[in-house]
């Protein structure tokens, strides 16, 4: 079953990636639910077809939420790290 199921996911991460989001059902999703997050999965299931059974199986919302804060974060922090390091190079010659 491991296998199968890795393949699965496999398949739904390549349809995934190649899909283009509808940004406007996104937004009335949003409007609707009050996060993304039903309406985006319920996206990337339709794409990933018949692999759509490996598509946010057993995360939740929230999962998704603090993910996604988490990834941005990290993007940012290396910003603000690499912008505290000149000023502090330029402080200290």
């Amino acid at each position: 079953a491991g296998r199968d199921e890795a393949e699965t996911a496999e398949t739904a991460a390549r349809a995934i990636e190649a899909m283009s989001f509808d940004l406007s059902d996104l937004c009335d999703g949003t409007g609707q639910d009050g996060v993304v997050i039903p309406r985006l999965v319920a996206q990337m299931k339709a794409a990933a077809g018949a692999a759509k059974g490996a598509v946010h199986a057993g995360a939740t919302s929230q999962d998704v939420i603090d993910t996604s804060l988490a990834l941005s974060m990290t993007a940012s922090l290396d910003l603000f790290e690499a912008r505290l390091t000149a000023l502090n190079d330029s402080f200290c010659g």
